[in-house]
C-alpha cells in the first residue's frame, strides 16, 4: 500500500474509532455504523486478504452510493467509503488533501501523519482498536530549498471602479474556494502546523499562502496579495512559485521557450480559467490575465474592447454578460535593459 493510501486508511480509521472526538451524521453516520458492525462482528485474520465480508460490504457501498460493482480491498474501500459520504458532490481523486485536513482537524493532530498500527483488515495486520505513535510522511512543501524563487506563473484579477470592495469580494472568494483554502499567514512554516486564516478575515496588507493540487496530482505551494495603486486599479494576484512549480512540472527556464515547447501552460492555464469563472461568479473583475509573470498593461487595451491578436498571457474578459476566454498565442518577450 502506497504512503498515501496507507495515510487516508489511517485518518479513516481513527474517525471511526475516536466518536467522542467526532460524531458523524447523515452518510457518514451510516457509513460508519455499517462499517463498525461488520468490523465487530466479522474478527478477520491476518491471514485473509479478503475476508468474508468485504463482498457483502462492497454490495452496500455500490447500493447505497449508486457504483458500479467494487472490486475493493477493505481498506480502499474504507477510503472510498468515508470521502464519499462526506464530500459526495466531489470527485474521490480530488478530495485527499481536503479529507486529511477534515479528518486531523477533528483528531487533533497534525495533517500529514498516520497511525503505525491500522487495522487487522486487508493488508494490515493489527486491530483498528490498536494504536501507537503517528509519524510524519510528507514532504516539506514551503521549506524545501527554492520552494518561492524563480518568479510567479500567476492569475490576476484586474478591479478598476469600486475596485477595492470589489477586489476583497475576490480575495474571499478566492481563499474559501475548495481548490484553494485554506491560506496560512506564513511561508517559511509548514501549513500543518499552522492555524488557517478565515477568508472573511483577510486583508489587503497581507499575503496568503496555501496549497493547491493541480491536474496532474502534485501538490504545489501558492500565494495571493492584493495592491491597491492610488488612483488606480486594485490587482489580486494568485499564482505558483516557478521553483516549486518546476519540482513537479518540467517547466524549464522562463520566459526562453517558444510557445510550442510550453505544453505544461495548457493543463495549467485551464486549472487558473477554471479558478477565474468561479471567483467571476461571486465577485466579478474587469478582466484577468494568466500566465508568466503578467503584463498588466494589456489590460488597458482590453477594456477598451481590444484583444491583442499576438498576446502572451491567456485572458479572461466579461463581454456582455459572458466570460471570454482568449488563450496565449506566444511565449512571452525576454527584454533585456538597455
Amino acid at each position: 500500500m502506497d504512503d498515501a493510501v496507507r495515510r487516508l486508511v489511517g485518518t479513516a480509521w481513527a474517525l471511526c474509532q475516536r466518536p467522542r472526538l467526532y460524531t458523524p451524521t447523515g452518510d457518514l453516520a451510516e457509513v460508519v455504523s455499517y462499517l463498525g458492525g461488520r468490523l465487530d462482528s466479522a474478527s478477520p485474520t491476518a491471514a485473509e486478504r479478503r475476508p468474508p465480508y468485504l463482498k457483502e460490504f462492497a454490495d452496500w457501498l455500490s447500493q447505497r452510493f449508486g457504483e458500479p460493482e467494487l472490486e475493493l480491498d477493505i481498506d480502499t474501500a474504507v477510503v472510498h467509503a468515508i470521502i464519499k459520504a462526506q464530500f459526495p458532490t466531489t470527485p474521490v481523486a480530488a478530495l485527499w488533501n481536503q479529507f486529511e485536513e477534515f479528518a486531523a482537524e477533528r483528531l487533533g493532530v497534525p495533517q500529514g501523519t498516520v497511525p503505525e498500527k491500522l487495522s487487522e483488515c486487508g493488508y494490515c495486520s493489527d486491530s483498528p482498536k490498536t494504536w501507537a505513535k503517528s509519524k510524519p510522511i510528507v514532504e516539506p512543501l514551503f521549506t524545501v530549498a527554492g520552494a518561492w524563487s524563480g518568479g510567479w506563473y500567476e492569475i490576476a484579477f484586474e478591479y478598476r471602479k469600486g475596485g477595492t470592495e470589489r477586489a476583497f469580494a475576490g480575495l474571499r472568494a478566492l481563499w474559501s474556494h475548495p481548490k484553494v483554502g485554506p491560506g496560512y499567514p506564513e511561508s517559511d512554516i509548514e501549513p500543518q502546523h499552522q492555524t488557517p486564516l478565515e477568508p472573511a478575515a483577510l486583508s489587503a496588507s497581507e499575503s496568503v499562502y496555501g496549497v493547491c493540487v493541480l491536474p496532474s496530482g502534485a501538490s504545489v505551494p501558492a500565494t495571493s496579495v492584493l495592491i491597491e495603486y492610488e488612483h488606480g486599479p486594485c490587482w489580486l494576484y494568485f499564482g505558483f512559485p516557478m521553483g516549486s512549480l518546476d519540482r513537479t512540472i518540467p517547466v524549464g527556464p522562463q520566459p526562453f521557450k517558444e510557445l510550442s515547447e510550453q505544453r505544461w501552460r495548457r493543463d495549467v492555464d485551464q486549472w487558473l480559467r477554471e479558478l477565474g469563472a468561479d471567483v467571476f461568479a461571486k465577485a466579478p473583475f474587469d478582466c484577468a490575465l494568466i500566465g508568466f509573470e503578467v503584463d498588466e498593461d494589456m489590460a488597458d487595451q482590453l477594456t477598451e474592447g481590444v484583444v491583442p491578436e499576438r498576446r502572451w498571457d491567456s485572458i479572461l474578459l466579461p463581454r456582455d454578460g459572458e466570460l471570454g476566454w482568449y488563450p496565449s498565442t506566444d511565449a512571452p518577450p525576454y527584454k533585456t535593459e538597455e
